[in-house]
């Protein structure tokens, strides 16, 4: 190979590189429907009764309670307050990220109680700033309801690493909706 030829290669390589390297800095096509798959894989898996709300999967653990077709039903605008615990997921719920719960705070050895709320997470829904899945997945569900709203990374936190989350994660929030005031 003549020294030319090396050159011409090496810029070859180079060029091709470069384009793996930016191609890898843009949305990867694939992040989302792989953590779709795994969501409901997970959900079959157990055998759960979800919806999809507009990409959002909610599964509500206790619809067939008493009283439940008299609670107020969740509608932007109106005023709820929850207790959740966040856990980052990949083919099942796996570290927890943030909580509110006081028995998981207490019952956790990491988790110091003076740094974690326990009080209820007060929100209207579509003017208060949450996660993108989380305004989605709140609506039509009943106070009183536990429920689990499993989030693909474009609805929760991208490609930011926030916290402990890795950037281009799935995560899974387990919220029991405490009351609701009708707008």
């Amino acid at each position: 190979m003549s020294m030319r030829e090396l050159k011409i290669f090496q810029s070859l390589v180079c060029i091709a590189f470069a384009g793996t390297v930016v191609a890898g800095c843009g949305p990867d096509m694939e992040i989302v429907p792989d953590q779709q798959d795994k969501i409901l894989s997970y959900l079959d898996g157990k055998s759960l009764e979800y919806e999809n709300i507009d990409g959002v999967y909610r599964y509500i653990a206790n619809p067939e309670r008493g009283g439940r077709a008299l609670a107020p039903v969740v509608s932007e605008g109106d005023s709820v307050n929850f207790l959740f615990a966040a856990y980052t997921f990949v083919n099942a719920p796996q570290d927890l990220f943030y909580t509110n719960f006081d028995f998981i705070i207490e019952k956790d050895t990491v988790l110091n109680p003076l740094f974690w709320p326990e009080v209820p997470q007060r929100v209207k829904v579509g003017a208060t700033r949450l996660l993108e899945g989380i305004t989605r997945g709140l609506p039509g569900v009943c106070e009183g309801d536990s429920v689990q709203l499993f989030l693909t990374s474009d609805l929760a936190y991208g490609s930011k690493m926030v916290g402990s989350v890795p950037k281009d994660c799935a995560v899974v929030y387990y919220i029991n909706v405490i009351s609701v005031k009708k707008q």
